[in-house]
């Protein structure tokens, strides 16, 4: 008996779940948030690039 194909699995999480789990705002000398740049939990600095949403960082 052959089983029926499976449909393709969706993402468990959305790219912007795992970048509010994984990264957070850097902040400057004056504790200000720096909106273009964010901290992974590893310490790495990215920059979020206009237009590409999350994606960039999540190549990271």
């Amino acid at each position: 008996m052959l089983a029926a194909p499976r449909p393709p699995r969706t993402a468990a999480f959305t790219n912007m779940q795992v970048f509010n789990f994984y990264f957070r705002p850097c902040r400057d000398q004056y504790d200000e948030v720096i909106l273009e740049y964010f901290r992974c939990r590893c310490g790495a600095v990215r920059k979020r690039v206009t237009g590409t949403g999350y994606s960039n960082l999540m190549q990271h």
